[in-house]
């Protein structure tokens, strides 16, 4: 079995199967090219962007599983690692989201052929011999610089196709408040620097808790998917400090309130001696609406003596049960439970904030 870490980080692997690793997603990079927004819908939109998701759909399932990397892995580090600049915070969750559930919609119906060709015959469901096809989340009438956003494209069978004419669901509404956000970022900025408060994004929280169905949705636990990576190790440039980088989803289709654990653990002591200590530790409760992304940067304190990096830990807890957990090395989850016990090294640096609406 390859020596891989969970999340993004390759600590560990051989340089050739580290190299190896990386071509995949890099190769992947131009299909994720957010295509050129008009105000008016052309009438090759939906053809174009429909052949570029089968054309990604297809390149996740011939690589899913190689090299240790699974098909979220490949398409987190395609936006991460390469070409994250040209991406907003929001149109990588979204779009990254999209294509996720049309690849796990096409397993789920066996819609890939033993070679991995994308076909629209359904092969597994209630609905097997079917016609599999997709559509847009927002009709192109509604928003138009939407109709060639891969983040508009979901895979639906015959029975979940919407008819024409029929109002927007509570979800299609919600989604195109995220569409809107992921506008404005590409316009103004990163959502943080639209300048709204804390409470203005609260006030936004429970209006689209209220319009999703109310608080008992909050008793729900929500679907979380977690990302992370070191994204500095102790350097002049670092400030001697290591630097990893956290991502908390909510896939959810309504919003949630989440407690959220961050923890990079270390090591230290004499070689005989080692023990575990913690480099740096934080908590924090967030109020997540549907689809929307929290990115956090934890740094740990400046390096002392024979200090070194064991691994990080990103979890996230839901009225006290765990709903979300990723870590560099599995064996992590073990010192999370007795982290209160765990010896702590300095003091983190203040933390810089980065991401959408908390």
């Amino acid at each position: 079995m390859l020596p891989f870490l969970l999340g993004l980080s390759l600590l560990g692997m051989p340089e050739r199967i580290r190299s190896e690793v990386n071509a995949v997603p890099k190769a992947l990079m131009p299909l994720l090219v957010p295509a050129t927004a008009s105000r008016k819908v052309k009438p090759n939109d939906f053809k174009e962007a429909q052949e570029r998701m089968i054309r990604i759909l297809e390149f996740l399932e011939k690589h899913d599983g190689r090299n240790g990397q699974r098909a979220k892995d490949i398409v987190t580090n395609a936006f991460y690692i390469y070409d994250r600049h040209r991406f907003s915070g929001q149109r990588r969750m979204m779009t990254g989201g999209a294509i996720l559930r049309n690849w796990e919609k096409a397993q789920e119906l066996g819609l890939f052929t033993e070679a991995g060709k994308f076909q629209r015959q359904i092969r597994k469901g209630s609905e097997k011999k079917k016609t599999a096809s997709f559509e847009y989340i927002v009709p192109p009438e509604k928003a138009p610089i939407y109709s060639t956003d891969l983040a508009n494209l979901r895979l639906v069978t015959p029975g979940e196709r919407k008819k024409k004419g029929a109002e927007p669901t509570p979800w299609d509404s919600a989604y195109l408040d995220q569409l809107d956000v992921m506008k404005e970022e590409v316009l103004h900025g990163r959502f943080d620097d639209l300048g709204r408060t804390k409470a203005e994004n609260v006030a936004i929280w429970k209006a689209e808790l209220k319009r999703a169905g109310g608080e008992k949705l909050l008793e729900q636990a929500p679907a979380i998917r977690h990302y992370g990576r070191i994204k500095a190790t102790p350097s002049g440039m670092s400030g001697n400090r290591w630097q990893v980088s956290f991502e908390t989803l909510n896939l959810t289709t309504h919003p949630t309130e989440v407690t959220v654990e961050y923890y990079v653990f270390g090591i230290t002591g004499p070689a005989v001696e080692d023990r575990i200590s913690i480099l740096a530790r934080k908590t924090e409760t967030l109020k997540m609406r549907s689809l929307e992304s929290h990115e956090l940067d934890l740094f740990t304190a400046p390096r002392t003596g024979g200090v070194r990096m064991r691994g990080w830990v990103i979890r996230t807890l839901h009225q006290g049960k765990e709903v979300g957990f990723l870590a560099s090395q599995s064996i992590l989850h073990d010192y999370v439970s007795r982290a209160d016990s765990l010896p702590k090294v300095g003091a983190p640096k203040k933390r810089k904030r980065r991401g959408s609406g908390n």
